[in-house]
């Protein structure tokens, strides 16, 4: 939508994107001599209707990627390099969670039934589950998953 593609320079330009990650690959060039690619999602007024009432468009970030090597950042990685960059993660629910034996689809559904973190009155979307170290299956690719909360669902009726 070429609204949105507006909403999301704006942020960028407002929250110095571009001018953070020049500076921060520069000051480590000798780790990521190819520069570095940061994933994240425009939230704000327009944007899937703003269901978290957020007053001006963010960017939040979730995944940082290697250039040099194609390799993803695991999470203190991430934590580390948008702290030296002042620029927001999405929010962590819990960076302790096991997936063990007695976890399933039920407890995870459970765990993602919440508010949201950024609007404690509006139901989150869900949870993302991915390792603190990088995990890659030979078949199944990268490990990552999301649960999505049904009260979100219901609410906007999707």
């Amino acid at each position: 939508a070429e609204g949105a593609f507006c909403h999301f320079w704006a942020a960028a330009k407002r929250q110095a994107i571009q001018e953070t990650m020049s500076a921060f690959v520069e000051n480590y060039s000798h780790i990521y001599p190819k520069g570095i690619a940061l994933q994240g999602e425009l939230c704000g007024p327009g944007v899937q209707k703003n269901k978290l009432g957020l007053p001006e468009h963010k960017v939040f970030f979730f995944n940082g990627i290697n250039l040099a090597t194609g390799e993803y950042f695991n999470f203190y990685e991430l934590e580390d390099a948008l702290g030296m960059m002042n620029l927001p993660m999405v929010p962590v629910i819990d960076q302790n969670f096991v997936i063990g034996p007695e976890t399933t689809v039920q407890t995870l559904i459970a765990l993602a039934t919440r508010k949201a973190t950024m609007n404690p009155k509006a139901w989150a979307e869900g949870i993302v589950v991915r390792p603190l170290e990088e995990a890659k299956h030979r078949k199944l690719g990268r490990f990552s998953f999301k649960a999505i909360n049904p009260e979100h669902l219901l609410k906007h009726g999707e």
